[in-house]
């Protein structure tokens, strides 16, 4: 295509040459574009820019979780509109407890009728992590033990402010909106639970 082109003059032997330079030279600065504006595209882009990643987050609505690495984030963006779209299901809430860190969830309906297995109101649902599947070691101090104010947190030991409100983010973010989660508990030895409030 560049033969036809080209003047007369260009078509001999170091004319060619000259041309397949620049012809290189053209393509990879098309290339070189290219790449750059697609650096903030995670769906079309193996391998973003990782300063890009926070802006493309926040155009999908979805925060950096803070065991993420920077693949792991971009994966999620690229998918998340097909996340959106199963949004209020248990296995979208699972596996975007999973994604923040928390895996191993159990989603359960403490309103079923005894014996039956079916859900009179699937609205309450509690979140259950069983032993083994997490890292809470105590149900913290015994209510009354400690003065109120005093810097004393109520709850799943050793688990942080910051780690408990990405756990209860994550869950108001993809339960279905009527829905309530009434508790989060973890379970520990001898059928002791943990438990922190609602999300």
């Amino acid at each position: 295509m560049m033969a036809t082109l080209v003047p007369n003059v260009l078509r001999g032997y170091w004319g060619e040459r000259l041309m397949g330079a620049m012809a290189v030279l053209s393509d990879t600065m098309t290339q070189g574009s290219f790449d750059a504006i697609m650096s903030g595209f995670p769906v079309y882009t193996p391998t973003i820019a990782p300063d890009s990643l926070p802006y493309a987050g926040e155009e999908v609505g979805m925060a950096r979780y803070a065991t993420e690495t920077d693949a792991q984030y971009q994966a999620r963006i690229a998918r998340a509109w097909p996340d959106y779209q199963r949004a209020g299901t248990e296995a979208t809430i699972l596996a975007q407890l999973s994604a923040a860190g928390y895996p191993g969830a159990v989603i359960d309906y403490p309103d079923e009728t005894a014996g039956t297995g079916v859900a009179v109101e699937k609205r309450r649902f509690r979140i259950t992590f069983p032993l083994g599947t997490h890292w809470v070691t105590s149900p913290g101090p015994v209510f009354g033990s400690f003065t109120f104010g005093d810097g004393t947190r109520f709850g799943a030991y050793p688990m942080t402010t910051a780690q408990i409100v990405t756990l209860r983010a994550v869950i108001k973010k993809w339960k279905p909106a009527v829905w309530v989660c009434s508790e989060i508990r973890f379970e520990l030895p001898a059928g002791v639970y943990a438990r922190i409030g609602a999300a």
